[in-house]
């Protein structure tokens, strides 16, 4: 009897139960470690995924930052340009209204004075015909002017 206790024998059927149960396990155990492992890939490469995307962001980020720096330099010299060019309208301007003031109207033909004079607010044109009378009443200030050309 004592050698049965120190080597048991067990029934066939219980060793082929427990023999299933074992390579149940085995293979559960397996697939957990495969699953474990792609698991592990997967987050891997996400990390590595993650680390490129933050790369390109701090590249476009910088590109950002220097198109920003490009736009204020552009719109900074396109305002110097702008100034400059206002100034050199403005003496430009100047010069001319200097020939107007000093130009000389006796050159002008009076038709041309009297078309322009017509244009002007506050002007009034009135027509005699040739060989007809005709009279102008205003209440002062005024200047009148007959010109028969």
């Amino acid at each position: 009897m004592e050698s049965e206790k120190k080597n048991p024998h067990f029934p066939d059927w219980k060793i082929w139960t427990i023999t299933l149960l074992v390579s149940s396990q085995v293979m559960t155990a397996f697939q957990v470690r495969q699953a474990n492992q792609e698991l592990w890939k997967t987050v891997v490469q996400q990390s590595q995924e993650l680390v490129q995307q933050k790369q390109e962001l701090a590249q476009l980020g910088q590109h950002l930052i220097e198109h920003q720096q490009n736009d204020i330099l552009y719109k900074t010299t396109l305002n110097k340009v702008i100034e400059k060019e206002t100034y050199v309208l403005e003496e430009w301007i100047q010069k001319i209204m200097r020939e107007v003031r000093r130009m000389d109207l006796s050159k002008v033909k009076t038709s041309e004075l009297v078309t322009e004079l017509e244009t002007r607010e506050g002007v009034k044109m009135i027509i005699v015909e040739p060989y007809q009378n005709g009279e102008v009443s205003v209440e002062g200030p005024a200047v009148i002017l007959v010109i028969m050309d």
